[in-house]
């Protein structure tokens, strides 16, 4: 059994508090928004790509699509990368975001694992939605250089889809909360 806590378990858990935010706001949004659960990401993203070629929305009607798959859950990031952004007019919002909320976007650390096309995200940019999913970047507050790096590495080779990633009193889950206010900026 792979419960899936950090991945994918915190993301969907964010998803529901940044929805539920959203409803607290006084004045609804301009737009009207879609909090979308999709399965089978690790079975080839079948679940986005369903959605996709099946819409409750026109996909031209979207005019974002930001995925939130394993959030922080080891402390608050000063960084965070938007895989994906860069390549739509997201990276105007995603910016504004990072200056607002005082964060550094960073490029993906590890390009070579082709994370932007790992994950749901991929089948709405591809299909020509603007679309970004919302990483952990490595440098973390109160963690000294490199400990970020240290963490990713572990969490990849003991818990990353293997039974190990169970929920751990000891989350912290600062950065899941810094994730859902960049996740809450970009759509608002």
């Amino acid at each position: 059994i792979y419960n899936g806590a950090a991945d994918n378990a915190s993301g969907v858990a964010t998803m529901l508090e940044t929805a539920r935010v959203f409803t607290l706001l006084p004045k609804a949004p301009r737009r009207g928004l879609l909090f979308l659960a999709c399965a089978a990401e690790e079975g080839g993203l079948r679940g986005s790509e369903f959605y996709v070629r099946h819409p409750t929305v026109p996909l031209a009607r979207i005019a974002a699509n930001i995925n939130l798959d394993g959030m922080p859950v080891w402390g608050e990031p000063r960084d965070f990368t938007l895989l994906g952004a860069d390549r739509s007019e997201l990276d105007a919002v995603t910016q504004e975001a990072a200056r607002v909320l005082e964060f550094t976007p960073t490029p993906d650390a590890h390009p070579e694992q082709g994370f932007f096309y790992r994950s749901d995200q991929f089948n709405f940019a591809r299909a020509g939605v603007p679309a970004y999913s919302l990483e952990a970047g490595l440098d973390y507050i109160g963690k000294p250089a490199g400990w970020g790096e240290q963490k990713f590495e572990e969490y990849r080779t003991r818990r990353y889809h293997r039974p190990g990633d169970e929920y751990d009193p000891a989350f912290d889950l600062s950065g899941a909360v810094a994730a859902a206010r960049i996740a809450f900026f970009t759509g608002h």
